[in-house]
């Protein structure tokens, strides 16, 4: 089976979800550490491979809709 390229090259990948989450874990630590709310963090599975990623979960409301980078 060939390898699909990660679309989400400049993220950090993680081979595990354990790994993932540890590192959310950590994540949420730190910044909580230095007094910022991040409280929309998550790991998510990639669609492009057999990875996972930490990511932002926006409400639609805040999701560029359409709106070309």
């Amino acid at each position: 089976m060939a390898v699909t390229p990660c679309r989400h090259r400049q993220k950090q990948s993680y081979p595990t979800l354990e790994a993932a989450e540890f590192e959310l874990r950590d994540y949420k630590r730190t910044a909580k550490a230095n007094k910022k709310l991040i409280n929309r963090m998550q790991v998510y599975r990639c669609p492009d491979g057999p990875h996972w990623h930490l990511g932002h979960n926006n409400p639609p409301s805040q999701r560029r809709q359409g709106i070309p980078r």
